[in-house]
């Protein structure tokens, strides 16, 4: 059975449903090493943003729904702890395709794709057995890059489809599942900008500018994790920084804030980051020699209230 676009949208609830793969493409793409591969444009804005634009642009749309413009879903699987496949389906009139499969389908082996329509791409697992006293039976915790997005910045599949997941009202990158019981079967899907389009409000051919920043005021974006358990668990925290022509300049995922966090970008100086104890604390921020928390005027600071377990915020600062 052939999976098409309407499948793949519901793809995650009938996992079990693939059983034969497609047959594979004429022409194979697969590259198991960085050779040749090319640095080219990015969407200017980092994974986190990108994840931001697609919950702002979309709202109650998902990334990999089939109505989406300018995007392809990316579906991803390992069954048995092995046998990885991916197909991509783009949300306009041009064939689905299954990729050939992989050569280096294995712990932290790093695969090499190509399509036209999204560029260069790879994928890496960087997990295998069992979680959460669940043996799973297969590779897992995705890690999917593309050339045109952010020059290959890494994207955390399992880290935005557990978003997607714990959140149903729309905006969301990933999803992921498990397969039927008895199937061994893991499934992810992402949504990606076609190159040279607008997918998402983004432009995906939009060069990043690798040196430098403009200084004068920068600001950072913070999305804060509020603890699974108060008792003993740790604030975790997205930070993307903007220089003065609000470009991304540095980014840091899903970092705990056990200790102070240190983020870096192009400014010569780290943004360190410091959390409270409870909700209600103000996070620090320092820079240099300027210091202020979350709740700072002066320094634009702008945060809301906790929903669904996160919370937003933007502050500025002189670079």
């Amino acid at each position: 059975m052939k999976p098409t676009i309407q499948y793949l949208s519901v793809i995650l609830s009938v996992i079990g449903l693939f059983t034969t793969p497609s047959a594979a493409s004429p022409k194979t793409y697969l590259r198991s090493r960085n050779d040749g591969v090319s640095k080219r444009g990015s969407v200017g804005s980092g994974i986190i943003g990108l994840a931001l634009a697609i919950h702002d642009w979309l709202q109650k749309d998902n990334a990999y729904d089939p109505g989406v413009k300018d995007a392809c879903t990316l579906y991803m699987e390992t069954t048995a702890g092995g046998n990885c496949r991916v197909i991509l389906t783009c949300h306009d009139s041009s064939p689905e395709r299954e990729f050939p499969p992989w050569n280096v389908c294995y712990l932290n082996g790093r695969q090499f794709f190509n399509d036209p329509r999204i560029g260069d791409f790879s994928i890496t697992f960087t997990k295998a057995g069992g979680v959460d006293g669940d043996t799973k039976d297969g590779l897992h915790n995705p890690i999917l890059q593309l050339a045109d997005v952010s020059n290959w910045d890494p994207i955390d599949v399992q880290h935005y489809a557990d978003q997607g997941n714990n959140n149903q009202g729309g905006g969301n990158l990933c999803a992921g599942g498990k397969g039927p019981a008895g199937t061994q079967r893991l499934g992810w899907q992402c949504g990606v900008p076609v190159a040279g389009k607008k997918g998402f409000g983004l432009d995906s051919n939009t060069v990043n500018n690798d040196g430098g920043f403009k200084s004068g005021w920068c600001g950072f974006h913070v999305k804060q994790y509020q603890k699974p358990n108060p008792s003993k668990d740790h604030y975790k925290f997205d930070v993307v920084i903007k220089d003065a022509k609000g470009e991304n300049i540095g980014q840091i995922l899903n970092a705990d804030a056990t200790n102070p966090i240190s983020v870096d970008s192009r400014l010569p100086l780290p943004l360190i980051v410091t959390a409270g104890n409870v909700d209600s604390d103000a996070v620090l921020f320092n820079y240099g020699n300027q210091a202020f928390g979350s709740n700072d005027q002066a320094h634009h600071c702008d945060f809301g209230k906790y929903d669904k377990g996160a919370r937003n915020g933007d502050c500025g600062f002189t670079c």
